[in-house]
């Protein structure tokens, strides 16, 4: 469980802090509000070590981004995960468990877009037409306490 989460740059949010939560949460408003969004969000930061996370809530939003284009410029693909779908700025989702220890997950297009089979997400037919050509990429980096950030593509 844990008692605190805040949301930058990620979908609609440009900065969202809740604190005090407990066990249960309730929360309403009208559509647009970005209860879905927050619902991704979590999604992504309880997988803190599967960027997959990211990829998958597009297509839960019936957004094919499992099959990736060929020469897009860098971020197009993953725009709607970003605030104002900028991806210049990285999408930071931190939480607090019980025991004070944060979790914070950064979420960003890397600036040398990633190829091949390096592709997190990818199909393998996306990742064999990708050989050699630029191609929309991920990077997670994730944060727990004071131990050294872990980054994958």
């Amino acid at each position: 469980m844990f008692t605190a989460f805040d949301v930058s740059h990620f979908r609609r949010f440009e900065a969202l802090q809740l604190d005090s939560l407990s066990r249960v949460n309730l929360f309403t408003g009208p559509n647009g509000a970005g209860k879905t969004s927050l619902l991704e969000a979590l999604f992504i930061w309880s997988g803190a070590f599967m960027p997959e996370l990211a990829l998958r809530v597009n297509v839960f939003r019936g957004m094919e981004t499992m099959q990736l284009p060929r020469q897009r410029p860098s971020g197009t693909v993953f725009r709607s995960l970003f605030y104002d779908m900028d991806p210049g700025r990285p999408a930071v989702l931190e939480g607090v468990d019980l025991d004070g220890t944060v979790v914070r997950v950064e979420v960003r297009v890397p600036a040398a877009a990633a190829t091949g089979s390096s592709m997190v997400g990818a199909s393998p037919a996306a990742a064999d037409a990708g050989s050699g050509a630029d191609v929309d990429a991920l990077e997670l980096t994730t944060v727990v306490g004071d131990a050294p950030p872990w980054s994958q593509c």
